[in-house]
């Protein structure tokens, strides 16, 4: 177990510190992350964990992303918030809408929340509060977030939970074609 825990450390480090294949097509949101949830779902480890989504967009927006890796980055987002409730059940709300430029989803849980003072380090590499954390997760959804020309935001309250706000940008291309619809 702990060679395979150590091959799995090492395999992360090597991936977040190589450059990424970024390769973007369009797609359509609410499927894949539908997707991502329903994948999670029927984990062992989010047994317990209710995920609540909720669309907020009046039509199914598509926009450039690398689907592989916004999937990580989203997967790692959640895995975080699950483990805000440290094996007690919990529940996760998902939510995602527009503004006149991006394609905003929110991250919502309501366990343990984030110190003020660790908040500035959580997108640090290799830090983590958790003793079988890497503290690669939230480095890297940063990192691939920004792949994307997007940002990755946190606001949190010390027993109250964690909000994280992924903001993608929509291309010029994608709303003229939403207006042509």
């Amino acid at each position: 177990l702990e060679l395979h825990e150590s091959e799995m450390l090492i395999k992360r480090f090597l991936n977040f510190t190589k450059p990424y294949d970024y390769s973007p097509e369009k797609e359509c949101i609410i499927p894949f992350i539908e997707d991502i949830i329903d994948t999670l779902s029927v984990r062992n480890d989010f047994a317990r964990i209710k995920l609540n989504f909720e669309n907020k967009l009046h039509h199914n927006t598509c926009i450039d992303i690398d689907q592989l890796l916004l999937k990580q980055a989203l997967t790692n987002i959640l895995e975080n918030s699950k483990n805000a409730y440290s094996d007690a059940k919990g529940v996760i709300d998902i939510q995602i809408y527009e503004d006149d430029n991006n394609v905003i989803i929110t991250i919502q849980d309501y366990g343990c929340g984030i110190d003020k003072d660790k908040i500035k380090k959580i997108f640090t590499p290799f830090y983590s509060t958790s003793p079988s954390g890497t503290g690669l997760g939230l480095p890297l959804a940063q990192k691939i977030i920004a792949l994307h020309n997007g940002q990755l935001l946190v606001e949190s309250s010390l027993g109250k939970g964690a909000v994280f706000k992924i903001i993608i940008p929509i291309e010029k291309q994608t709303r003229e074609e939403k207006s042509e619809n």
